[in-house]
């Protein structure tokens, strides 16, 4: 098992989820001897700048050290979340690693899909139109990014409607990022990628050691 770091790892979990999402995750690295913050936002009723905003708000109500780096694992939006909030405050903070679970980082389809049907817009809120159609610098050259996606390893995933192998609801092809540093492929859900342990260690060796095997 890898050594406890002194830097703080900070989970972000995705649209219409709670902390709760990522609690097994925040236990298990605890055990771990790692210090967690898990934070909390209310994903489906503000924009992702305004999301980043209240994050950088965040690190400053929890004392977080500027002059240690912040690793991450976030959970698809959160992934997001966590892009943005490197291109608005890694000036103003020591970033480190990221392990991004899911994210949609090239947009997604679904979303897009979504769009037409009516309602969905009040359910999933303003983030649903910037995923859709997302335009959001890579960050890579401020935070080492390591991708884990969610597929089954054949040109059909888990949902047949998302084109391409896909965990249900991104594809893998969507959760890629330029310039990121490693890359790895799960036969897990999309939904239950925070809660496998197989994910935790990936996540830890990447933050760790910035390789995820």
């Amino acid at each position: 098992m890898n050594r406890p770091t002194s830097s703080p790892i900070i989970l972000i979990h995705g649209l219409v989820r709670t902390t709760k999402s990522m609690s097994l995750l925040a236990y298990f690295l605890r055990k771990q001897g790692h210090t967690v913050y898990n934070f909390a936002y209310p994903s489906h009723k503000a924009t992702i700048e305004e999301h980043t905003k209240r994050f950088a708000q965040f690190l400053l109500d929890n004392n977080i050290p500027k002059d240690i780096p912040l690793h991450f694992i976030t959970h698809s939006l959160g992934s997001l979340l966590a892009r943005s909030f490197a291109l608005s405050y890694g000036s103003e903070f020591t970033l480190g690693r990221i392990s991004m679970l899911g994210p949609p980082n090239q947009g997604a389809q679904i979303a897009r899909f979504l769009l037409r049907i009516p309602g969905t817009r009040l359910l999933f809120g303003p983030v649903l139109s910037e995923i859709a159609h997302l335009d959001l610098q890579p960050a890579t050259d401020i935070l080492e990014v390591g991708v884990i996606a969610g597929g089954i390893g054949c040109r059909i995933g888990f949902l047949p409607f998302v084109s391409g192998d896909n965990d249900g609801i991104v594809s893998v092809e969507e959760t890629k990022l330029e310039g990121m540093r490693d890359f790895t492929r799960v036969a897990i859900p999309h939904a239950f990628l925070m809660f496998s342990p197989r994910v935790w260690r990936l996540s830890l060796n990447f933050l760790s050691r910035g390789t995820f095997e």
